[in-house]
C-alpha cells in the first residue's frame, strides 16, 4: 500500500491474546481435546511512510496462556471405565497455508521509516504458555490418565527486506519466542 502515517509517537500492534481454561464435565471417562493455533502479523510494505518525531514501534505479538487438566472421578474404582485423557494442539496451519502459527513482522518493499529523534522497535514476540494434566493421583480411585502436549511448526520472524529503509537513531529487530511447557 501507500499509507502515510506522521505523528511524534507511532504505535502499530497486531496482538492476538488467548487464555483458555478446560475442564471436563462429570463422566466416567473424561476427554479434553484443545486445538489452538495464533497468527498475528504486521506487514509495512508497498511504498508506506511513517514518520515519527519520539519513537516508532511496530509489534506483532501472541500471548497464549492454555490450562487443560482432568482426573478421575472421586468415587470411580472401575479401570475398565475410568478414564481420563487430555490432548492439547499447538497448531501452524488449522485454516490454511498463510497461517504460519506464530507473530510476523515484515517491513519490505520500498516502505521507508523515519524517526527524526528516538528509537524504532520492530518486534514479533510469541509467549506461550501450556499446562496439560491428566492427575491419576486421587484416591479410591482406578482407571488411566493420558496427558499429550504438542506444538508444531510454529514460527516467529522479524525482518526488514527489499528495498524498505529505516533511518533513526537507534533500531532494534528482534523475535523473540518464548515456551512454558
Amino acid at each position: 500500500g501507500s499509507a502515510n502515517i506522521t505523528a511524534p509517537e507511532v504505535e502499530l500492534d497486531a496482538f492476538v491474546d488467548v487464555n483458555i481454561v478446560a475442564t471436563p464435565q462429570a463422566s466416567s471417562i473424561k476427554v479434553i481435546e484443545v486445538l489452538a493455533g495464533a497468527d498475528p502479523k504486521l506487514h509495512i510494505g508497498g511504498s508506506a511512510q511513517i514518520n515519527a518525531t519520539t519513537s516508532v514501534v511496530a509489534k506483532a505479538r501472541s500471548d497464549m496462556v492454555i490450562s487443560a487438566t482432568a482426573q478421575p472421578g472421586a468415587a470411580n474404582n472401575t479401570a475398565n471405565i475410568d478414564a481420563a485423557i487430555v490432548n492439547v494442539n499447538v497448531l501452524d496451519d488449522p485454516l490454511n497455508a498463510d497461517f504460519t502459527g506464530g507473530a510476523d513482522l515484515l517491513v519490505d518493499g520500498l516502505a521507508q521509516i523515519n524517526n527524526s529523534g528516538g528509537t524504532t522497535t520492530l518486534q514479533a514476540s510469541d509467549i506461550l504458555d501450556i499446562t496439560t494434566t491428566a492427575d491419576g493421583n486421587i484416591g479410591s480411585t482406578a482407571g488411566a490418565t493420558v496427558a499429550v502436549t504438542t506444538v508444531t511448526g510454529t514460527e516467529t520472524s522479524a525482518a526488514l527486506s527489499g528495498s524498505a529503509a529505516v533511518a533513526a537513531n537507534s533500531l532494534t529487530v528482534e523475535a523473540i519466542n518464548t515456551r512454558t511447557i
